[in-house]
């Protein structure tokens, strides 16, 4: 367990991502020249060698080219060496079935550990064999003006979801582009929500036809989505959303856990969520039990 002491000053959403220069195993880098005109995702992990790390890494290296498409660069921190590292990877993929390509930090002197609070503050097994403390399973998502716009810590002891980093991006980019919500459980294709500061003036002329609703509740619907009306109520919904094109070949399958799943975009269920007077139409997978 580390000493308190040490503790960085706390890192806040919209922070400048703090820069440093380190050794990977891709080579050196200088963070904000990485960084570049791209998203990127920094995640730590506790240790090379342990089987929740693995199964952590050689899933990031699956969804790796998810990522790509999405403009986002993934770098891996831990402290262990360098050495340690490159020796890790191999494992990785013969475990794994991966062909993990993004760098990974060595971080053994803790430099970048410390300057982003990563290290483990609670665990007192979390240590390496001189007693130092390791790091915990922390995950910052920068954006392409270097600001973190959303941070994730995991305790060494619990792994984390892939599925639902990749599901925030898409939130994230999708929030960024346009001037919506996203609901709970949000994945691509979902209806959105207009935000309250928004007028229906002010949504129709951004996005075309709209239909009138409730004035505190504005829901956005999807070109993938189906408006289920509640006829108590009034809703603004209106068409903006890109298909998001599914392929079994890869793994976004478990993104879909709770059945919405489609690999033909042109039929789709409707699954209706009642909230607070309205419902909202998700759109989802065509065959689903009948």
């Amino acid at each position: 367990m580390a000493d308190q002491s040490q503790r960085a000053a706390p890192l806040r959403l919209g922070s400048v991502a703090p820069n440093f220069k380190a050794v990977t195993t891709k080579g050196d880098i200088d963070f904000h020249e990485f960084i570049g005109n791209n998203w990127v995702i920094l995640f730590s992990h506790p240790d090379d060698f342990t089987p929740t790390c693995t199964t952590e890494l050689g899933a990031f290296a699956k969804l790796e080219p998810e990522f790509t498409k999405r403009g986002v660069k993934l770098i891996g921190l831990s402290a262990n060496g360098l050495k340690s590292h490159h020796d890790w990877i191999k494992d990785i993929d013969e475990v794994t079935g991966s062909n993990l390509q993004f760098p990974i930090i060595a971080d053994a002197d803790r430099n970048v550990s410390y300057l982003y609070d990563m290290i483990d503050y609670q665990d007192t097994t979390n240590v390496d064999e001189k007693g130092m403390a390791m790091t915990i399973r922390s995950v910052f998502i920068i954006d392409p003006n270097k600001k973190i716009r959303l941070i994730m810590s995991y305790p060494a002891t619990t792994g984390r979801n892939t599925a639902e980093v990749l599901r925030v991006v898409d939130a994230l980019q999708t929030t960024d582009k346009n001037t919506v919500n996203t609901a709970i459980n949000w994945t691509p294709g979902d209806d959105v929500i207009i935000p309250p500061f928004v007028s229906t003036e002010d949504a129709e002329k951004k996005f075309g036809q709209v239909r009138v609703v409730k004035p505190d509740l504005q829901g956005a619907r999807s070109s993938l989505g189906h408006y289920s009306p509640n006829k108590e109520s009034e809703k603004v919904f209106f068409s903006y959303c890109t298909p998001w094109q599914y392929d079994d070949r890869e793994p976004l399958r478990s993104l879909q856990k709770d059945g919405r799943r489609s690999n033909d975009l042109s039929h789709h269920y409707c699954q209706c969520i009642k909230v607070t007077g309205w419902e909202i139409g998700l759109a989802g997978e065509s065959d689903r039990n009948g």
